[in-house]
């Protein structure tokens, strides 16, 4: 017979079970044939003698899980707003594989150097402040291209790198007239200085300009 421990005593060895059919059986530790000791609300499989449990079996786990209430939660945690919106990403996979990939090769060129000073070396944007603020928004455009967030934020983010980036070559270049300016007054001839960009300033500017159309532009893909 199947059945359920409803009371179990350490003290004195002994318990009760509930049978199947509604019937209760005193039973005692002589009569346990499971390994693990006898716990309230295990199920058991057992003989009946009158009214007494022999050759008692545990079916079922120590813990007896409520598989209603389980299913329950895991159903609700499915159907809400936020697991949707994950379970759409995660088998979706990349919303905008272009903007993505964009977007991380122009965090990897911010590395590139985009100036060489004479007896200093090469210098590269994300070895200021602003460039290391550039390489955090692009590994944000990044995460909303691979999201599919909202067209709203997307144009955001890549509207603040582009004004970043020409900003920062328009100082680089002034700051290049102005020193060939200087030069002029006191050598009498301006040097080529524009000769002292290197190759990191096409790549940036033509990746930043790629990396705006493909934010803007109105057939941008979302979740």
């Amino acid at each position: 017979m199947k059945g359920k421990i409803l009371d179990y005593s350490i003290q004195n060895s002994s318990g009760i079970i509930s049978g199947e059919d509604g019937n209760r059986y005193e039973f005692s530790n002589i009569e346990w044939k499971s390994d693990k000791a006898p716990k309230v609300n295990q199920k058991v499989d057992f003989e009946t003698d009158d009214k007494t449990a022999k050759g008692i079996y545990l079916e079922s786990s120590d813990l007896d899980f409520d598989t209603d209430a389980i299913k329950s939660k895991l159903s609700e945690a499915k159907n809400s707003e936020i697991a949707g919106n994950l379970t759409a990403i995660t088998e979706k996979g990349v919303q905008n594989k272009f903007g993505f990939i964009l977007s991380i090769i122009t965090a990897l060129a911010l590395f590139f150097p985009v100036i060489e000073i004479p007896y200093l070396g090469n210098g590269a944007l994300i070895d200021g402040g602003m460039g290391k603020i550039l390489f955090t928004l692009l590994v944000c455009s990044a995460f909303l291209f691979y999201s599919g967030m909202s067209h709203k934020f997307v144009k955001i983010c890549v509207s603040a790198i582009a004004i970043i980036v020409l900003f920062q070559f328009y100082d680089l270049i002034a700051s290049l007239n102005s020193a060939g300016d200087m030069m002029s007054a006191f050598t009498g001839r301006r040097g080529d200085l524009f000769g002292f960009l290197k190759f990191g300033t096409p790549v940036l500017i033509v990746l930043t300009l790629i990396l705006t159309y493909v934010g803007l532009k109105k057939n941008y893909k979302k979740v």
